[in-house]
C-alpha cells in the first residue's frame, strides 16, 4: 500500500467511463485554470481525481473551492515526487 498522509476521497456513487487527473506540487497560480478546462468539457460522463503532493503555495486553497462537486476527489500525497504521483494508484489507498 501507498504511504498516503492525508487522503480524503468520496467514494464514488457511479461509475464514469472516464477518469482525469490532475497532479500538482506548487503550481496553485495555474491550478483554477486547469480545473476549470475539465470542468467546462462538454463529455460530462468523468470523474476528476486532483492529486497534490504536499505544497507548500496556495493549492490546498485553490483545490478545497471544488471539495464538494460530485465528481471530484482529492488526494493529498506526502513528498512523493511529482513522477511518482502521476502514478499514483488510487486502487491502493483507504476509502475514508
Amino acid at each position: 500500500m501507498q504511504s498516503v498522509d492525508i487522503v480524503t476521497i468520496r467514494a464514488n456513487p457511479y461509475n464514469p467511463r472516464i477518469t482525469i487527473y490532475i497532479t500538482n506540487h506548487n503550481y496553485a497560480k495555474y491550478l483554477k485554470q486547469s480545473i476549470e478546462s475539465v470542468l467546462a468539457q462538454t463529455y460530462k460522463d468523468f470523474e476528476l481525481l486532483i492529486i497534490d503532493d504536499s505544497s507548500t503555495d496556495n493549492s490546498r486553497n485553490v483545490i478545497e473551492q471544488y471539495r464538494n462537486k460530485p465528481n471530484i476527489r482529492i488526494f493529498y500525497l506526502n513528498n512523493k515526487s511529482h513522477i511518482k504521483s502521476a502514478n499514483f494508484d488510487c486502487k491502493d489507498v483507504i476509502v475514508s
